[in-house]
């Protein structure tokens, strides 16, 4: 009995540990589903609705990366946004032209501070990885700033990350 009972409340204790775990999800895709047309350079380019939830109590900003570790040995960087604040918990759909008050866009691959969908260099399938930060700070940075200075600048102050993939080719 007792080994059932420590069974028991073991299981219950994992679901509340899984419910409170930092997630990102979108509305457009499953993670490691195919990402829509519609958010490629295929399509109208714009960004995905996204949403996350359960970020630590302590976050005084988010940084969100979009990232394809297909392209190349080194992470192509799409689309960084920084310095989002605590309150937001979702992004909608094409929030890239209009992103929440306080929000920046970083420099991407491409040299230009906005949002570049998935556009594999091939046409095979790419992975394509939005990655949330919950940061304990706002990043002192200027608008379009480097994504290395904004990952410098973020390092020591990640509380919790999470990530949702996509795959997409053309």
């Amino acid at each position: 009995m007792r080994i059932l009972m420590g069974i028991v409340i073991g299981l219950l204790f994992a679901g509340t540990v899984f419910a409170n775990d930092f997630v990102l999800k979108s509305t457009a895709f499953s993670n490691n589903e195919n990402i829509p047309i519609l958010y490629s350079c295929d399509g109208k380019d714009i960004s995905p609705a996204l949403a996350w939830d359960n970020a630590p109590a302590n976050t005084k900003s988010f940084l969100l990366i979009l990232s394809s570790p297909d392209w190349s040995t080194a992470f192509v960087n799409l689309w960084i946004v920084y310095n989002i604040p605590s309150t937001i918990k979702m992004l909608p759909e094409a929030a890239n032209q209009n992103l929440p008050q306080g929000a920046l866009m970083g420099t991407n691959y491409y040299y230009e501070a906005t949002y570049r969908g998935p556009c594999p260099p091939d046409s095979s399938k790419h992975h394509y990885v939005f990655t949330i930060y919950a940061l304990d700070t706002v990043l002192d940075l200027p608008e379009a700033a480097e994504v290395d200075d904004v990952l410098a600048k973020s390092s020591q102050h990640i509380l919790k990350q999470t990530e949702l993939t996509g795959i997409y080719s053309h």
